[in-house]
């Protein structure tokens, strides 16, 4: 028998928390006939909105520059923030050229008062209870009232000049592109001006831009694909970016069509909460595997038998004191799963001769679609379990349509309904899969029109919040303390650069441990010129001591 029994904690879980029982691996799923045809709808989707063919040149140097590890001198961090990236525009232009200035600003490593009672303000996923209970713990923690703090953000003015030395305006579409997720979106959205005036960019959001390691570290994507493995260093997006992939499928307007789901919805629960405080429901059925998937919402167990196709889900019966989704739903993709049985039990192990009675609740069959059901739950979860940064996501309909689209891939490219799956998903829980799409890093772009007048220019500045690269301070490494930001001056775009300048500003707080750009505070050297060939640039930078 090739079993497997799961239990997983109840939240918001990252790493599931997971109770083995018999062998781990269950057998490779087999791909159901209507996911190839899926998948390729999105190959065939085209250009999508933009209606424009990209330009087959997306590295900007030789192919070595970026696949032989970071620059001299250049960290490896264990959390990294991404390099800023080049403009790009998406059509041949012929008489058109480019200036780029990056100005660096650490205005937001100045000290700022923060009082108590700010603290306290922008807690508003705290319930009342937790809230006094903050509240004490500020008290103590700063009697003073309040307390000094600072960032490591850097403000990014990533400033380009387009010159049209043609006899005819030019009329391109412009990408900016950046690092970050779902859930920090509103923090690291770059504004982009054209000429000082607001570009109306449209934002377009690529896929995770990570792997998968075994469950105990390992080579990206290697046999076992159980923890995610964001990328590390530029090289990482070097690597990810060049061929023009990636971003080719970013810009593309998705089209994965109305799969059709068979959804069970568990309510008006009744059980014997006073004798079994976690009194647990359980349904069992047994599917084809070649046939049917099983997604699941609310539920937080599942035993399954990958040699005869038995499956049995549970969740623990809703007492209105548990802190747990009543929302439990189970969804059927491909062939239905027949009969089932449901079955109390005296709580989440669901073990034989620990069978209870007095566990009911109603049982309402219905149909759906795969898209219906995530918008409906991705706005149900992000309202429930995250902070306000996420939670805002259902009230921009771009920006939450985006995000219900990169679950879709996320399911069809690693979960249940791809051939070769990552272990991650193998358990059909869509709380992770929209959890996780909010988590995961991916590279956003900006896209936006722009003319340039014949034989004049157009300035494009996009403006943003860039977060630092860094190591753990439990880590004990050399670099704890030292914030890296690195820059990328022609990945990802086909702009021919005759100049590119950087500048430092409010370089008060800061000491420079490790560059490439030439710049020297001690001599007051704060704007250095670069050579559009180097393709990467980093300054690795630490807090000075007051003082100095």
């Amino acid at each position: 028998m090739n079993a497997e029994k799961l239990l997983y904690a109840l939240g918001d879980i990252g790493d599931d928390l997971i109770e083995q029982a018999e062998d781990r691996r269950p057998a490779r799923r087999t791909a159901l006939k209507w996911t190839a045809a899926a998948a390729g709808l999105l190959l065939a989707a085209g250009l999508g909105i933009w209606g424009v063919r990209l330009l087959p040149f997306f590295g900007g140097a030789t192919a070595g520059a970026g696949g032989e590890g970071a620059e001299s001198g250049s960290s490896v961090f264990m959390s990294y923030g991404g390099p800023v990236f080049p403009l790009d525009v998406l059509e041949e232009t012929p008489g058109l050229s480019a200036s780029r200035e990056l100005l660096y600003d650490f205005s937001p490593w100045d000290p700022v008062w923060v009082s108590n009672e700010q603290q306290l303000a922008g807690r508003n996923d705290l319930t009342p209870e937790e809230r006094r209970e903050y509240e004490e713990d500020l008290q103590r923690w700063f009697p003073e009232g309040g307390d000094e703090q600072t960032s490591t953000d850097l403000l990014v003015t990533d400033r380009y000049t387009l010159e049209n030395s043609s006899g005819q305006e030019a009329a391109v579409t412009a990408v900016y592109p950046f690092t970050g997720s779902f859930q920090n979106l509103s923090e690291l959205t770059p504004e982009i001006l054209t000429n000082g005036r607001g570009a109306g960019a449209e934002l377009l959001a690529g896929g995770y831009s990570g792997g998968f390691a075994g469950a105990v570290g390992g080579e990206e994507d290697s046999e076992e694909r159980l923890n995610l493995q964001n990328l590390d260093s530029w090289v990482g997006y070097w690597n990810l970016l060049k061929s023009g992939e990636y971003r080719e499928d970013a810009l593309r307007e998705k089209d994965f069509g109305q799969l059709p789901v068979t959804v069970y919805k568990f309510d008006a629960w009744s059980a014997p909460h006073e004798e079994y405080p976690a009194a647990t429901q359980a349904i069992s059925f047994t599917v084809d595997a070649e046939k049917t998937r099983v997604l699941t919402y609310g539920f937080e167990g599942l035993e399954w038998d990958s040699d005869t196709g038995f499956q049995r889900h549970s969740y623990f019966v809703p007492d209105g004191m548990r802190r747990s989704t009543e929302t439990k739903l189970l969804a059927v993709v491909g062939e239905d799963i027949g009969q089932y049985a449901l079955q109390g039990y005296q709580n989440g192990g669901c073990e034989a001769g620990e069978e209870i009675d007095g566990v009911s609740c109603t049982v309402t069959r219905y149909e759906s679609t795969l898209r219906e059901l995530l918008e409906s739950l991705t706005e149900e979860y992000l309202r429930e379990y995250t902070d306000d940064s996420r939670g805002k996501i259902v009230e921009q309909q771009r920006i939450f349509d985006l995000y219900v689209d990169a679950e879709e891939e996320l399911l069809r490219r690693y979960g249940l309904l791809s051939e070769n799956g990552a272990e991650r998903y193998d358990t059909g829980r869509l709380e992770d899969v929209i959890s996780e799409t909010g988590s995961q890093q991916r590279v956003f772009y900006q896209a936006f029109k722009v003319k340039i007048p014949a034989g004049g220019s157009t300035v494009v500045t996009a403006r943003m919040t860039k977060y630092a690269s860094y190591d753990f301070y439990c880590s004990g490494s050399e670099n704890r303390g030292i914030y890296g930001y690195d820059m990328v001056t022609q990945l990802g775009s086909g702009l021919a650069f005759g100049q590119i300048e950087a500048q430092l500003l409010h370089t008060e707080q800061l000491e420079i441990v490790r560059q490439n750009y030439g710049f020297d505070l001690g001599s007051g050297i704060t704007r250095v010129s670069i050579d559009p060939a180097q393709q990467h640039c980093y300054l690795e930078v630490r807090r000075a001591q007051r003082g100095d």
